[in-house]
């Protein structure tokens, strides 16, 4: 008979790489917070095992749709947890690759709101992936994030970007839907950092740009590797993260990130559990590896 599965008990919650939590299921999130514990399904083999929240200190939200969960935002931080947004912003109104989602001037309004409400820092913008399609090209998918970023302005510290990766899943996905989006080319992915470069260096509020889990290296454009679990801001956040082992190495004044070995190598995010189930998301967007 196998031996059970010791209880988790993270410092940090993911909510969540595998499905919208915010969007969708924001009140079950705050059911298993009163109830201090939730059962999370291993995706490799099945197995559940139960996670204790009871030490949990900060939370990373992955959302496109945040709204639905502003009414339960105070009781999160009541019970001590600081939380942190990783708010995809995209502009693919045109394309219909996101059919699910409200109209972007609502999106927009939602992130100010967002911003308004946490610690400066705490609302990071996203646009993932970069995609481009039969209408839309290089420079004109530059000129929407720059816009974007214009209207962000005053809420926004930092901007995530990936590229499109056609996983098999994606490519049977988009097949299935008969969409069009495809990652840019080497010429269109110069145009899209050359574009950025402009961004970071445009006057106003200074933006910090990253990109995840991307093999180029793209410091020539301003853009460093991404880490979307960052260590050191929740720690800042919430200090009562600062040089705690399961998060940092070292001592004194040398200490670094630990990285996430869970995650993919290009990866550079902090340990965290992640609460969410894959193949649970109702957003549909084309382009997603982790829907239904």
């Amino acid at each position: 008979m196998a031996a059970k599965e010791e209880a988790a008990r993270p410092l940090v919650l993911s909510a969540s790489r595998a499905t919208d939590i915010p969007a969708e299921r924001g009140r079950w999130f705050i059911e298993r917070l009163r109830a201090g514990f939730l059962t999370r399904i291993n995706p490799v083999n099945g197995r559940a095992r139960r996670v204790e929240l009871g030490q949990a200190r900060a939370v990373v939200f992955w959302t496109k749709d945040p709204a639905p969960f502003l009414p339960y935002l105070a009781e999160v931080m009541d019970r001590g947890l600081v939380p942190v947004f990783q708010f995809t912003l995209n502009d693919y109104e045109a394309e219909g690759w996101e059919p699910n989602l409200p109209p972007l001037s609502e999106r927009v309004e939602t992130f100010h709101e967002l911003a308004g409400r946490l610690a400066p820092g705490s609302v990071i913008w996203r646009f993932d992936p970069l995609a481009l399609g039969p209408k839309l090209s290089a420079e004109a998918l530059a000129g929407r994030l720059t816009a974007l970023a214009g209207r962000l302005r005053g809420s926004c510290e930092r901007l995530v970007v990936s590229f499109l990766d056609l996983y098999p899943k994606v490519v049977r996905r988009l097949a299935r839907l008969g969409a069009d989006p495809r990652p840019p080319g080497p010429a269109e992915t110069e145009a899209l950092l050359e574009a950025f470069k402009r961004l970071k260096e445009s006057p106003g509020p200074p933006l910090s740009l990253s990109a995840c889990a991307e093999a180029g290296d793209y410091s020539a454009w301003g853009l460093t590797p991404a880490r979307c679990v960052d260590a050191e801001l929740l720690a800042r956040l919430a200090p009562g993260l600062a040089g705690r082992p399961e998060l940092f190495a070292g001592s004194g004044g040398r200490m670094r990130p630990l990285k996430d070995r869970g995650q993919r190598p290009l990866c550079g995010c902090a340990p965290s559990q992640d609460i969410g189930r894959y193949g649970t998301c109702g957003l549909a967007c084309a382009y997603c590896y982790a829907g239904r």
